[in-house]
């Protein structure tokens, strides 16, 4: 594994002569990897993969200016995933936008549902730039090449009625239908790239069957992710690494 650290610029294009950072990978590259003027950096900027040699940092400005060292285009992802996940308990969110951000989840779109165990108050919906740090922060130590929209806190029906996917997954734990057989279903299994998915995860108390009646009603297919029952935490990580392994 490359030992140069990543980072992802908030601009698509860089002048290298003074390339902006946001504050986690100034703090990240200046004061925790303690990098000095000739150390490389890989910056995710827009397409483009660039490879640079640190000059200085100016951190009152937010800025290092580098020299470039070579570039790569970013490939088109073979496939594309937006996680709707109902939330759990708050403590457990942040474990899971982890998890699914190093497995390469596109989008991560957190809802609360009918049978949520406890419902984010006002305070812990705030969180949300904690939950964007969390994905900037996964990203790089698991050197993704794309940063996860991180959506704000929505309600089930508003997030299942606007999919970023046309193909959508519902996995409720009562379905008797193997995620193969969903994808058969939905032609997917013989699909050339690029793939693009929603997939919904219910909260700890399960899905309502009026909540997947309405899923149903809005095209999406119903599978299951195995005869056990997975704690929640773990469902959206095991149902993005089955449709991973089973599409890629």
């Amino acid at each position: 594994m490359s030992s140069t650290p990543r980072i992802f610029s908030p601009t698509a294009k860089v002048n290298w002569t003074s390339c902006p950072l946001d504050e986690f990978s100034l703090h990240h590259l200046k004061d925790v990897l303690r990098l000095r003027k000739g150390n490389l950096v890989e910056v995710v900027a827009g397409d483009t993969l660039w490879t640079v040699k640190l000059v200085e940092f100016q951190p009152k400005a937010n800025l290092m200016t580098t020299e470039p060292v070579r570039s790569v285009k970013i490939p088109i992802a073979p496939l594309t995933i937006q996680l709707i996940q109902c939330v759990p308990k708050v403590d457990k969110i942040s474990e899971i936008i982890r998890s699914c951000t190093e497995m390469g989840v596109a989008r991560i779109t957190p809802v609360i549902s009918e049978r949520c165990v406890s419902v984010p108050t006002e305070k812990a919906a705030a969180k949300h730039a904690r939950w964007e740090q969390v994905v900037m922060s996964a990203a790089a130590q698991s050197r993704q090449i794309r940063v996860p929209v991180m959506d704000r806190l929505t309600n089930y029906s508003a997030a299942i009625s606007e999919p970023t996917s046309a193909k959508k997954i519902i996995f409720w734990e009562d379905s008797t239908v193997s995620l193969r057989t969903a994808l058969s279903t939905m032609g997917l299994n013989a699909s050339p790239h690029p793939i693009s998915l929603s997939i919904v995860i219910g909260p700890e108390g399960g899905l309502s069957e009026a909540e997947v009646k309405a899923a149903r009603e809005l095209g999406y297919v119903e599978a299951s992710l195995g005869a056990t029952i997975l704690r929640v935490e773990h469902a959206g990580l095991v149902a993005i690494a089955q449709l991973a392994y089973a599409l890629l």
